[in-house]
């Protein structure tokens, strides 16, 4: 009994596996944004713990730090740049603090808060605000805060964790790999290499500034995935800290932390 066999799904089967393998040799070729944290861990807090009164948290995210757990990261920007997931709190404003090794003072902002949504922000240590440029090697602290009573700081909102600047050309493997690779995929290799400021910056612009693109947003889920942050891959963006926005505090004003 002869058996006669119809080609055309047998057809459609193997062009769904050529496409199929076309695509993960695609993605193959990408540099996927997976975090490889280095081998540092330093004190610090990158979700603000709950407050009292008028200053507590709406909905079930705090404040976040959009860092990784082991409270330190690399940049290669000597005016780096940090992101927060900022949710809605009855905060008077948000103040930025950064230190650099000795505990003196490098940089100093606050803000009021703009009338929005729960979303991501950003703030960049502005060069034209006279800030001095991060030293290669040196480690700087940095606080975030959301002030409930500039009277009373006991009831900030903080997150807190650390920054260093490493020199991008003393970092052949990397230069290496950038160099050989398109612009779109160098975020990812920042973060392969453990650059995780410098990586998420990158990433966060291009995200921005194409909302629709669904490659970029899968390296976005990924990189925050990578560092347990997940939770926040839907957020939106909802501003970025400018000095034209910042209202700076006088020299003399003093901010009390306490781990």
């Amino acid at each position: 009994m002869n058996v006669f066999l119809n080609p055309k799904p047998l057809v459609r089967c193997v062009a769904s596996v050529l496409a199929a393998s076309t695509m993960v040799t695609a993605m193959s070729l990408r540099a996927i944004a997976q975090y490889t944290p280095p081998d540092v861990g330093l004190p610090g807090r990158t979700e603000g713990g709950g407050t009292r009164g008028d200053c507590s948290v709406i909905g079930d995210k705090s404040l976040t730090a959009i860092a990784p757990d082991q409270n330190f990261g690399y940049t290669t920007d000597e005016y780096p740049t940090f992101y927060w997931y900022m949710p809605e709190a009855g905060a008077e404003a948000a103040e930025f603090v950064l230190l650099d090794s000795e505990g003196n003072e490098v940089y100093m902002t606050t803000f009021q808060l703009q009338e929005a949504a729960a979303g991501i922000i950003s703030l960049s240590i502005p060069q034209e605000a006279g800030a001095a440029p991060l030293i290669e090697g040196e480690n700087y602290q940095w606080f975030f805060s959301l002030v409930c009573d500039f009277q009373d700081r006991s009831g900030d909102i903080f997150t807190s964790g650390w920054i260093q600047h490493v020199d991008e050309s003393t970092l052949p493997e990397l230069t290496s790999r950038l160099a050989d690779a398109p612009e779109a995929d160098h975020a990812n290799i920042y973060a392969q290499e453990g650059i995780w400021y410098t990586a998420l910056n990158k990433l966060a612009e291009q995200r921005f500034s194409d909302l629709n693109n669904e490659e970029i947003e899968q390296d976005w889920l990924l990189l925050l995935e990578s560092i347990g942050r997940e939770n926040l891959v839907g957020e939106p963006f909802i501003f970025e800290v400018s000095e034209e926005a910042a209202a700076e505090e006088d020299s003399e004003t003093t901010s009390d932390f306490s781990l």
